[in-house]
């Protein structure tokens, strides 16, 4: 029963942000589409994922990709937000990011091993991003509010996942041989239904910027 959550409750409940997407898409803005975007790939990965451990087939290939995509679509979100400096911080790290993924495939851990190193990474640069989002110029006027109620709780949720999941894939190797590990699992899987909730609180609040 434990695992049913973290392994078919949780990943089914992307369906919830995806069909309020779907369902207002005329109305969202236009920052939150890679969001969209990003939680359908999630799900769908998820899927393939699970299809490939039910076989017995080797699936951390996949998410070698996954972690690159997750991050390009993440990224993009915020690209469509900040200006300036932060917005050349941003682009850079779409450059860096990927050849870092890509080097650690190659010379540090096999594309048939859990990257920690690549979604520790990954955690870290999201979470900062996040913390950025809180800290740039205040845009003015009644379009600005309405947008900064619908990306409050796109970011909360972005932020509130990564920076707690960011010690997980860290120490991951080591807590995976820890005989109650089951319930670090089921933190993770708490912190992904919470980002999915706060995902489908931004795309109810959000209103047509364009």
């Amino acid at each position: 029963m434990r695992w049913l959550y973290i392994s078919v409750i949780v990943p089914a409940c992307v369906v919830i942000p995806i069909a309020i997407a779907f369902i207002r898409y005329r109305k969202l803005a236009f920052s939150l589409k890679p969001v969209v975007v990003y939680l359908l790939v999630a799900g769908i990965t998820n899927l393939i994922a699970s299809m490939l451990a039910h076989n017995s087939i080797n699936n951390m290939p996949l998410l070698h990709l996954y972690t690159v995509v997750e991050f390009l679509l993440l990224a993009a979100f915020y690209r469509r937000i900040f200006e300036s400096t932060l917005l050349k911080i941003t682009n850079w790290m779409c450059i860096v990011f990927p050849l870092l993924c890509l080097l650690n495939a190659l010379f540090v851990q096999s594309i048939y091993s859990n990257p920690t190193i690549t979604r520790s990474a990954e955690s870290f640069l999201i979470s900062t991003l996040a913390v950025c989002w809180f800290f740039r110029m205040p845009e003015t006027g009644k379009d600005a509010a309405n947008l900064h109620e619908a990306q409050f709780p796109i970011n909360t949720g972005i932020l509130l996942y990564f920076a707690g999941a960011f010690f997980l894939f860290l120490f991951a190797r080591m807590l995976q041989y820890k005989p109650g590990d089951i319930m670090i699992w089921r933190i993770h899987a708490t912190l992904v239904l919470l980002m999915y909730l706060l995902f489908s609180a931004g795309f109810l609040r959000s209103k047509n910027d364009r």
